[in-house]
């Protein structure tokens, strides 16, 4: 694992902060904590009382209903911070469950030395706020993802976002479908039936994990399609 303040040097929170400010605002004021993967590292109702930073692993955040429907909520691995905007919340209780997908890092900061270190660095302080509202806007965005948008709308803006970061028209899907499915919040039948109706379409063709686009024009306008 690098060096602790050159991890957190890339977190938008420490931006603007030079190596060894950082090491001098973090000394004494955090712990590391470590989990196996496949650890719970927090449940949904769990108190929210610290700044957690993933050092080193990745996590699933999820979310819960009360009939057992799990919907996966977002993928994090370092440097991102699990939950910052419930830390000074009222009800200061994680939302989601976290399970650790590989073996995990955390930095630990108590919400007392962290209330501390804010008023302290006024960039620090700005960044955080920033943070917050930056996690308000993705929020917002996934409640109206998972809401309105029809599965081959879901899987298109999926797609889309997938091939904005390769420099081809190919590019390989990560996760399963279960977890994919999860993701959307649908069954894993419906996510392979809106796959299939798809590729019979002539948007995409699939051949196991690789996924080719064959008319990208159709495809932005299934994922820029109201409903």
């Amino acid at each position: 694992m690098k060096d602790i303040a050159i991890i957190t040097k890339e977190s938008p929170l420490f931006k603007g902060l030079a190596t060894e400010e950082l090491k001098e605002i973090l000394e004494g004021n955090y712990k590391e904590v470590c989990y196996a993967k496949g650890d719970l590292v927090a449940l949904q109702g769990d108190p929210c009382r610290s700044l957690m930073m993933i050092l080193d692993g990745t996590v699933r955040s999820d979310m819960t209903d009360p009939a057992g429907k799990l919907v996966t909520i977002a993928t994090l691995t370092a440097p991102d911070i699990l939950a910052p905007a419930f830390i000074y919340a009222a009800r200061n209780e994680f939302p989601v469950d976290i399970t650790a997908m590989t073996d995990l890092t955390l930095m630990v900061i108590g919400r007392e030395s962290f209330s501390k270190l804010l008023q302290q660095h006024i960039t620090v302080l700005n960044n955080f706020l920033r943070m917050i509202s930056d996690q308000t806007q993705f929020l917002t965005q996934k409640i109206r993802f998972l809401q309105f948008g029809t599965m081959k709308k879901k899987l298109a803006s999926y797609f889309v976002e997938k091939l904005a970061s390769v420099p081809g028209i190919e590019f390989q899907m990560e996760e399963s479908q279960q977890a994919l499915a999860d993701r959307f919040g649908v069954t894993r039948p419906a996510l392979a039936r809106a796959i299939g109706e798809m590729v019979s379409d002539g948007i995409i063709h699939v051949e196991k994990k690789k996924v080719t686009v064959v008319n990208a024009v159709a495809l932005k306008q299934m994922a820029a399609r109201e409903g």
